[in-house]
């Protein structure tokens, strides 16, 4: 845990060591927290050039500009030494900053961390391009419910073991890395030691491959825009302030013309890289927490319950387009996402506590559990395709293509169904989070859990207030405050306060309100 401390400087001029000319030396005094210690400026001066009272040579001694300046930077460098200190210690004793700053600058050794940081780069980078093509070959493999040979399917396992030994070799080499309190830690050191944990759960098949995708382009963007703004291919991580962020921010706008909300991506990415800064122990605190990212979430659109009932009855010469209206139709009744409808099997249907089936599984994505009850329509479709020849053959209880199939299948199925709107699974999420779950009285707790979400905050993107609610919310307004008569219903007694109450005669007079009495 960092210990909050306390720095200060005082530049004093040395009269007990003054020489037979009276020529005394600057020293500076660094002092932490009521701990002293002292260093030689090696700048001397008669005593009267020192202006003991500002902490300056005076400008009548020559060269005093410079050598004003000179302390200023000696000043600077101990608290940057004195930062350096903090990131790797709880504690900076005044000590530590003077043999730290008198220490020679080791430049075969600063040398070598750039050898190492740009090893590691550049292997992660190829490391991870490996296992996109890999992941690209593996789905080419099975799309369309294809089955590889023999030969493919062992191919596909080499390549991921080999994949697995790669990343084992390269985790050791950035351990190495990452755990040497000596190494000075820098911007891109930190992108890619959250890279290479984003690899490490990818492999491990807990994060999405393309979201793995994202974030290398987001390291290219970053490293583009140091160039641009620094005119440096990397930046020590306690040199960096806070305008980095926000002018990234900008950079976007301006250089690429990406809309607000891709931007404050770039920047929210960077906030969770920098927390994992400082629970490494890298820096003391996340500079940019305060920074507001302006995330708006775009107005959702979802198709209408007529549009789904028309699309239950359409019937495709092509059969996969009757499949693949099944599985999105089956995805708007329960909420599920392509991942979890890919995957679905026996073992995730289960007789809850009613006596009634449920779908009790665990997102990939927040590992939260999500837990349906499954609506008849729903059950129908599994046993629709119960004995289907793909789902046989997976052990999965829904015939799902892969992702890119599914969604050029869907845009022909919303066009015979007179859909304008893209279909994909977040449009059936959030058909079944509105239409089927709140807009029949849902609460929104309930359809957070429905739907696996970690908060209820992402629920709320999801489930919107529309006409039909507010309609049928003042309805039972009106139901209990308007009589037959159209009129607000009358109250004979408004209570005041515990201790007093005041009976109220309603009359069609200017003054409608009028006190009888105050009884306590």
């Amino acid at each position: 845990m960092q210990v909050l401390q306390k720095l200060s400087f005082l530049i004093y001029l040395r009269k007990t060591r003054k020489s037979e000319k009276g020529i005394a030396p600057i020293y500076v005094r660094i002092s932490i927290d009521g701990l002293r210690d002292e260093i030689a400026t090696g700048i001397s001066l008669p005593e009267q050039a020192w202006d003991a009272e500002r902490k300056v040579i005076r400008t009548t001694f020559p060269g005093a500009v410079n050598l004003n300046k000179r302390l200023i930077k000696i000043q600077a460098d101990l608290e940057q030494h004195f930062n350096i200190l903090k990131a790797q210690f709880e504690a900076v004793t005044p000590a530590q900053v003077k043999n730290n700053y008198k220490t020679p600058i080791n430049a075969q050794a600063i040398e070598k961390d750039k050898e190492d940081n740009l090893s590691l780069s550049e292997q992660l980078d190829a490391l991870i391009t490996k296992y996109l093509t890999h992941n690209d070959d593996y789905l080419k493999a099975y799309a369309f419910d294809a089955v590889p040979s023999e030969e493919k399917n062992k191919q596909l396992q080499q390549t991921f073991k080999h994949l697995r030994v790669s990343l084992e070799s390269l985790t050791f080499f950035a351990n190495k890395i990452f755990d040497n309190k000596k190494h000075k830690k820098t911007f891109l050191l930190a992108i890619n030691e959250y890279l290479l944990n984003f690899l490490q759960l990818c492999l491990a098949g807990k994060r999405s491959p393309n979201s793995l995708e994202k974030m290398i382009g987001r390291k290219k963007r970053y490293q583009s825009f140091i160039f641009y703004r620094y005119k440096k291919h990397d930046l020590f991580l306690e040199e960096m302030q806070y305008n980095f962020i926000s002018d990234l921010h900008k950079y976007q706008l301006t250089h690429f013309g990406v809309g607000n909300n891709t931007a404050s991506k770039y920047s929210q990415s960077i906030k969770e890289i920098f927390d994992r800064a400082v629970a490494n122990g890298w820096i003391s605190s996340n500079m940019f927490t305060l920074f507001k990212c302006g995330y708006k979430n775009p107005i959702p659109s979802w198709p209408t319950m007529e549009q789904m009932h028309n699309m239950k009855e359409l019937v495709f010469e092509k059969g996969m387009l009757n499949e693949v209206r099944d599985v999105f139709l089956f995805g708007c009744y329960t909420g599920l996402s392509y991942l979890e409808l890919f995957n679905l099997s026996a073992k995730d249907i289960v007789k809850g506590f009613d006596e009634k089936l449920w779908i009790n599984t665990n997102r990939q994505k927040s590992s939260n559990e999500e837990a349906v009850p499954l609506l008849p329509p729903a059950i129908k479709l599994l046993d629709k395709y119960s004995d289907h020849p793909v789902c046989v053959r997976r052990n999965r209880l829904l015939p799902v293509p892969t992702n890119q199939a599914y969604n050029r299948a869907l845009k022909e199925v919303a066009a015979a169904a007179g859909i304008k709107i893209k279909l994909n699974t977040h449009k059936a999420r959030f058909f079944f989070a509105n239409e089927i779950a709140f807009n029949n009285g849902v609460e929104l707790k309930t359809v957070s859990r429905m739907l696996g979400h970690t908060s209820v905050k992402t629920t709320e993107v999801y489930v919107w207030a529309n006409k039909k609610n507010i309609s049928e919310s003042m309805e039972k307004v009106a139901d209990k405050l308007i009589d037959d008569d159209g009129e607000f219903k009358r109250h004979s007694k408004r209570t005041i306060n515990k201790n007093q109450s005041v009976d109220i005669e309603r009359t069609k007079t200017t003054n409608p309100l009028k006190v009888i009495h105050l009884s306590k």
